[in-house]
């Protein structure tokens, strides 16, 4: 019997394992844990946010497998406009939790998605029940 093929991760998957990090960018705003956002309608606003956020990545990461540098290049502007629909979701959930929300928006205008995605991951691990802060200053 022939080895099995080795699948190889999706770009989604790549991006996730890439963006692991244990500290925020250089220059990030400073963000609160949602458990501190006020008042509770913003926290909730979050929590959908989040939610969506969730749901997003899902169906991106679903709709990305098979989809590698030899697919068909629609298949290839579909996946790109799919990462985006999911950094914008991203930009939206962080924003709610931005101490300073115009001092957000001129940071996230000028970064790149990864600086974006990095951020979001760091403030994901961060921002769990019981951490300290999530702050980046």
């Amino acid at each position: 019997m022939p080895p099995a093929k080795k699948e190889q991760p999706s770009l989604v998957d790549q991006l996730a394992e890439d963006a692991v990090p244990t500290e925020y960018p250089e220059g990030a705003p400073e963000l609160l844990p949602f458990l501190q956002l006020r008042p509770r309608s913003r926290r909730a606003a979050f929590k959908r946010q989040y939610a969506e956020v969730i749901d997003l990545q899902k169906e991106v990461t679903s709709r990305s497998k098979g989809v590698t540098e030899k697919s068909s290049p629609s298949a290839q502007m579909r996946l790109a406009a799919d990462l985006d629909d999911l950094y914008e979701q991203i930009d939206q959930l962080m924003q709610l939790a931005a101490v300073d929300e115009a001092a957000y928006r001129k940071w996230a205008d000028e970064v790149d998605d990864e600086t974006l995605l990095v951020t979001f991951n760091v403030y994901a691990a961060r921002s769990q029940p019981g951490e300290a802060s999530s702050s980046a200053s």
